[in-house]
């Protein structure tokens, strides 16, 4: 069984109540992780997704070494979204890992495209960003849409050591 398998179970389960933006943690015991999903719309293939946030029950100390390591191979591995991911920072003192699309969508006078945080090797973000392309340069987080399947995939794909 992949990672994947039992956050997809949990997730073709979720059936929020009431309107609005939900959220939800869904613990991965087997797997040492917890994941948080805020989404504006859920049905019963997939999200329209705010924010993914996964943060490990047990966390590791730090290691600056390790840190290129940790955010460069999902790099590599992500599979799912619009665009396919790239290293762009290393932040070695403040154990901050930044992933972007590698080659954004431009839309009129914005550019949009994936941002993955890794804050050292212990809690992942991912959001979507909607950014001016000019001044005064404005960043602004907006949903996106996947499927239970490209989602589950995507969060095994970004906690897979």
């Amino acid at each position: 069984m992949t990672l994947a398998a039992p956050l997809l179970e949990k997730l073709d389960k979720w059936r929020p109540t009431g309107e609005g933006r939900q959220s939800a943690t869904f613990g991965l015991p087997d797997a040492g992780w917890d994941v948080t999903l805020t989404a504006d719309r859920i049905d019963s293939v997939g999200s329209l997704l705010t924010r993914i946030m996964a943060a490990r029950t047990t966390p590791l100390a730090e290691d600056a070494k390790l840190q290129e390591a940790h955010a460069r191979a999902p790099a590599g591995r992500a599979t799912g979204l619009l665009e396919p991911l790239c290293l762009v920072e290393i932040d070695r003192v403040g154990h901050v890992a930044l992933l972007r699309s590698e080659r954004p969508q431009v839309r009129g006078e914005s550019v949009l495209y994936y941002e993955v945080r890794f804050q050292g090797r212990n809690q992942i973000s991912v959001e979507r960003i909607r950014a001016s392309k000019t001044a005064p340069a404005v960043r602004e987080p907006v949903p996106f849409a996947l499927t239970n399947e490209a989602l589950a995939k995507l969060v095994s794909d970004l906690i897979t050591d």
